[in-house]
């Protein structure tokens, strides 16, 4: 008896184990182009990118920190309050390389591409991506994206909305 409940008591705690370990990876859905709900797109001169909409203060603060893994043709597009903001972005808490695409006017004004991720780090105040000017959006991808697909200055944004 005593046996057996040191046995369930010990899957008990693996169960825990696995369960705490899991929620602390964060990744984007493999295809979330299967979620019941219609998944917005942004289209870069023909290149389609499925996005998560950061379109709140909390989901632009997090944007893709702590995320492990992003399928290659999947992204997050950051939508501000109003357009014609200068943003600034860091590499808070990264896993992967990305590429921010800073958009004005339907357009691509910038890319700050292969951003070294910085895992771990949550401070990262001292190093900021900004176009020294505003801009309506910004789109970050897996870096390499926008010399993969083409994407240069320039390149025309179709926009979810």
């Amino acid at each position: 008896m005593r046996r057996l409940v040191l046995f369930l008591s010990f899957i008990f705690v693996m169960i825990i184990v696995a369960a705490i370990s899991t929620s602390q990876q964060r990744h984007l859905p493999p295809n979330i182009s299967a979620s019941p709900t219609p998944v917005p797109t942004v289209r870069l001169d023909g290149t389609v990118v499925r996005v998560e909409l950061a379109d709140t203060s909390e989901k632009r603060f997090k944007g893709l920190s702590g995320v492990r893994e992003m399928p290659e043709d999947q992204g997050m597009l950051f939508v501000f309050e109003s357009q014609d903001v200068e943003a600034q972005f860091v590499m808070r808490d990264m896993y992967i390389p990305l590429d921010i695409i800073w958009i004005d006017n339907n357009e691509v004004v910038k890319i700050d591409a292969n951003l070294e991720p910085r895992p771990g780090v949550v401070d990262d105040s001292q190093l900021m991506f900004y176009v020294g000017n505003s801009i309506d959006y910004v789109l970050e991808v897996n870096g390499g994206f926008a010399e993969k697909n083409g994407i240069k200055v320039g390149s025309k944004v179709t926009l979810p909305f």
